[in-house]
C-alpha cells in the first residue's frame, strides 16, 4: 500500500488549492478514474477543509483573546513608539513588550510631592492605617536610574550575585501555593510515589546570575504574562554595594523611618569593623566564621531591591511588615484589600478566587469577581488600586492583601519600616532577647570572659562556679521571661558553657546585640507623626536601656583581650558617662 503527503501554507494557496482539488474530483467522477484516486483526492479535500475551518476558530478566538486582553490592559505599545529621555532600565532585543494598561481610577491618598508627605507628617495628618502614594518622591531618582539599569547590573561587578530561579512550569504551581514563584528556598510540590501513595518532590532552586537572568526573562520576544509571569524577584539591596545601598533612605519617610536609620547606623559600625580588621580578630582570625556571621547579619536588612519584566508579579499575599516602594524604572499596577474585604470576596467568589500570578489575576480574575461576584472598588469597600511610575513611591500598611502587576519592566527600592517606637521596642527585644523564640544573644554580655587557646577553639580554663553563679543572677535580674516558660537560669547556662565551643561562636550572639543596641543610642529623629516627641521618652520600654552598657563593657573586654580597639564603639554619642567603660 502506497500513501501521499500534501503541504498547503495558509493563505492565498490554500483558496487554489481547494478550487484545484475540486476540479479534479469533478474530472475523477466524469471520466471515472481509479476508485483509490478518486478516494485519495475526496481525502484530500476533507481535511483540507477542516484545515480552513480550524483555522479560521483559531483566528478568531486570538482576535477575541486579543480584543478582551486590550479592553482590560490597553494595546501593547511598541518599542518604535517608545519615547524616554532618560537612562532605561532595558533596551534593544532585551526590552520586553510593555502592557500598556488602562490606568484605573487611583483610589489611593495621593501625596503630590515628598515635600508634601514631609508636611503631612508634620501636621500628623498622614493615615498610615492605609495606602498611599507620593508621586515623584525618590531621592538621588537619576543616579539610582543608572547604579539600577540592566547594563549595569549584568556588568563584572555584580557578577558573583545569585539569584534564585525556578523553571515556569515549578514557579506557577508555586504562585497557585500562595508562594513567590520566583523568590524563596525551595519548592514542594505533592505527587505520587511508585507505590500510588502520596510523595513529595523537592525542587530546589537554579542559582543564576544577572545575565543568566535577564536572557531567561527578559526579551522583546517572549509574550508580557504567559512567559513573564513567574519572573519577579526581589533580592537583598546590600548586595548590590554596601556603599550605596547601606546608606541609602528615604528622606519622605523620615518621620517613620526608624528602621532605615537603624539599618545605616548597624550596617556602618558593622562595615567600619570588618574594614579596619576589628571584627576579624574578635573572631580569632577565622575568616569562614566571619564570612558566615556577616552573610547573617546582612540577611536582616530592611532594605531589598525587586524587578521583573513586563507581566510579572507575585501571587497575592498579606503583608507582615509595613513597607514603601520606590519605583525606579517602569509601571506597576497595584491592588490592595483590607483583610475585610479579602475575606468578603472570598466567601463570595469561594474556589474561583485562587492565588496565581499577578497576571493571572488580572487576566483571568478581576473581571468576573467584578461582574459575577459583585466586587467593588473603593475606599469605602476596602479595595485599593492605582499605578505606579517611575520616581513614585507606594505605602502599604502591615496586615493588608496585596498584588502588583509590572506593566513595563521594572526595579524598584523596597524598605520596611517601623512606624513606632513600641515596634522598634518590639523589634529590638526580638533581635536581643526573647526566649519564647528561642533567642538567647543578651546572654553573651554576661559571659564569663574565658582564655582561649590561639585558635580560640578551645578554652584552656573553664569559668568559676561563682562567674557562672553571677550570669545567673544576671539573667535572671535584668534579662528575665524565663520563668514563663518553666526554664531553669542556672540550666540554661551551664548549656551556653558546655555548647558556646569556640570565641567565634560567642561573639556571633554578641556582636549583633552591640550592633542593636547601639544602633538605638545614635537616633537623631526629633519626632514622629504618631505623638512621639523625642526617642527619649520611649527608651525604657526596651531591653537596651537596662543591658547596654553591660554589653558594650563585654565587647570592649573581649577587643581588648585580643588586643584591638572597636573605634565606632568607643565614641561617646550621648553624654553617657564613658569611664563606665573599660579602658583599653
Amino acid at each position: 500500500m502506497y500513501s501521499l503527503r500534501m503541504g498547503v501554507q495558509h493563505g492565498e494557496e490554500t483558496t487554489q488549492v481547494m478550487e484545484d482539488i475540486n476540479k479534479l474530483l469533478a474530472y475523477s467522477k466524469s471520466e471515472k478514474i481509479a476508485t483509490p484516486l478518486q478516494i485519495l483526492l475526496r481525502t484530500a479535500h476533507q481535511k483540507l477543509t477542516q484545515a480552513v475551518k480550524s483555522n479560521k476558530k483559531k483566528v478568531a478566538a486570538d482576535k477575541a483573546r486579543k480584543l478582551a486582553q486590550e479592553k482590560k490592559f490597553g494595546k501593547e505599545r511598541s518599542n518604535e513608539s517608545e519615547e524616554n529621555d532618560g537612562p532605561k532600565f532595558t533596551e534593544g532585543k532585551r526590552q520586553s513588550k510593555e502592557l500598556k494598561a488602562k490606568a484605573p481610577v487611583c483610589n489611593m491618598l495621593e501625596y503630590k510631592s515628598k515635600a508634601d508627605l514631609q508636611a503631612a507628617f508634620e501636621a500628623g495628618t498622614v493615615p498610615l492605617e492605609a495606602p498611599f502614594i507620593v508621586r515623584n518622591a525618590v531621592d538621588t531618582f537619576s543616579e539610582l536610574q543608572e547604579t539600577l539599569s540592566s547594563d549595569n547590573l549584568r556588568s563584572k561587578k555584580f557578577k558573583s550575585i545569585g539569584i534564585k530561579y525556578y523553571e515556569p512550569k515549578i514557579a506557577r504551581v508555586m504562585m497557585q501555593q500562595g508562594g513567590k514563584g520566583g523568590q524563596g528556598g525551595e519548592a514542594k510540590i505533592m505527587g505520587k510515589d511508585e507505590e500510588g501513595g502520596q510523595a513529595m518532590e523537592v525542587f530546589d532552586p537554579q542559582m543564576v546570575d544577572f545575565t543568566e537572568f535577564f536572557a531567561k526573562c527578559f526579551s522583546k520576544n517572549k509574550r508580557p504574562g504567559p512567559d513573564t509571569e513567574h519572573c519577579e524577584q526581589e533580592i537583598n539591596a546590600l548586595r548590590l554595594g554596601k556603599d550605596v545601598m547601606g546608606k541609602y533612605e528615604l528622606s519622605g519617610f523620615k518621620k517613620v523611618g526608624y528602621r532605615q536609620e537603624m539599618d545605616t547606623n548597624i550596617y556602618n559600625n558593622l562595615y567600619t569593623s570588618i574594614e579596619d580588621g576589628s571584627l576579624l580578630k574578635l573572631f580569632d582570625n577565622n575568616q569562614d566564621m566571619l564570612d558566615m556571621f556577616i552573610e547573617g547579619m546582612e540577611k536582616q536588612s530592611s532594605r531589598s531591591i525587586v524587578f521583573g519584566p513586563s507581566g510579572s508579579g507575585s501571587s497575592m499575599a498579606q503583608i507582615g511588615m509595613p513597607f514603601a516602594d520606590a519605583l525606579v524604572h517602569g509601571r506597576r499596577r497595584w491592588f490592595i484589600l483590607t483583610p475585610q474585604a479579602y475575606i468578603k470576596l472570598k466567601k463570595s467568589a469561594g474556589d474561583d478566587f485562587q492565588p496565581g500570578s499577578a497576571f493571572s489575576f488580572f487576566e483571568d480574575m478581576y473581571a468576573e469577581l467584578k461582574e459575577e461576584f459583585g466586587m467593588k472598588i473603593g475606599i469605602k469597600h476596602g479595595i485599593y488600586e492605582c499605578n505606579q511610575g517611575p520616581g513614585d513611591i507606594v505605602y502599604i500598611p502591615a496586615g493588608l492583601v496585596r498584588t502588583s502587576l509590572t506593566l513595563a519592566d521594572s526595579i524598584s527600592y523596597k524598605q520596611e519600616l517601623l512606624l513606632s517606637m513600641e515596634q522598634v521596642s518590639q523589634y529590638v527585644d526580638a533581635r536581643v532577647w526573647f526566649p519564647r523564640r528561642q533567642t538567647w544573644n543578651a546572654a553573651m554580655c554576661y559571659s564569663p570572659l574565658e582564655t582561649w587557646n590561639k585558635k580560640g577553639t578551645m578554652k584552656k580554663k573553664q569559668a568559676s562556679e561563682k562567674k557562672l553563679r553571677k550570669m545567673v543572677n544576671s539573667l535572671s535580674q535584668k534579662l528575665g521571661g524565663m520563668s514563663e516558660l518553666g526554664m531553669d537560669p542556672q540550666q540554661l547556662v551551664g548549656a551556653f558553657d558546655q555548647q558556646i565551643a569556640t570565641r567565634a561562636a560567642k561573639m556571633s550572639l554578641l556582636v549583633p546585640v552591640v550592633l542593636t543596641c547601639k544602633s538605638v543610642e545614635q537616633f537623631k529623629s526629633s519626632g514622629s507623626s504618631n505623638g512621639v516627641t523625642s526617642i527619649g521618652d520611649v527608651t525604657q520600654q526596651h531591653r537596651c536601656v537596662n543591658i547596654r552598657n553591660d554589653c558594650d563593657n563585654k565587647l570592649l573586654e573581649h577587643a581588648k583581650q585580643m588586643k584591638t580597639k572597636i573605634k565606632w564603639l568607643e565614641q561617646p554619642t550621648d553624654g553617657t558617662d564613658e569611664k563606665k567603660k573599660v579602658e583599653l
